[in-house]
């Protein structure tokens, strides 16, 4: 059995206030809520419901998701404030844990989308999002340095789940 954390982390991140003055924590927590609800989507998916549902889903892949990393790598702040940067690792690492659920997500629909023409392109989107999230994660390490080692566990698990689907979609 597998336990998942991604709509607990999603609805702490989309209710947590945001206290922090650092533009980075609305942006995680708009992301985290973006990821959570596309993993959603992917995770309602049966053989039957695909051919019209995934679609749905992999354009919420890319306007939650790509297009949204796209204009935060573009706003990444260039320093956070020490009293900030707390409340940044706790909302990366909610963003970590929710994007590894819809990377296990996407690992476990894999034969679901290989029966339709839809693995390409989530195979795409995969591949697309790995980009954006390590520019945006590589824009975050060094703005907190309270807690680095936090973000390079995270982030270390973070290129992990991205690995493992995309050898499931090769």
């Amino acid at each position: 059995m597998q336990l998942n954390l991604a709509p607990a982390v999603a609805l702490l991140a989309a209710v947590s206030p945001a206290l922090a003055s650092s533009p980075l924590v609305p942006q995680l927590q708009q992301l985290t809520q973006g990821i959570s609800n596309t993993r959603e989507i992917f995770n309602d998916l049966k053989i039957y419901t695909t051919p019209r549902q995934g679609p749905n889903g992999i354009t919420t892949y890319k306007n939650e998701i790509i297009k949204a990393k796209e204009s935060y790598i573009e706003n990444t702040p260039s320093m956070v404030e020490e009293a900030d940067q707390a409340s940044v690792c706790e909302n990366f690492v909610n963003f970590v844990t929710v994007s590894q659920d819809l990377m296990n997500t996407l690992i476990e629909k894999h034969a679901l989308f290989g029966a339709t023409t839809l693995s390409a392109p989530v195979s795409h989107l995969i591949r697309m999002d790995e980009y954006y999230t390590d520019t945006f994660v590589y824009n975050i390490e060094g703005l907190v340095p309270s807690c680095a080692s936090q973000i390079a566990d995270s982030k270390k698990k973070l290129l992990e789940a991205y690995e493992l689907a995309t050898d499931a979609y090769m």
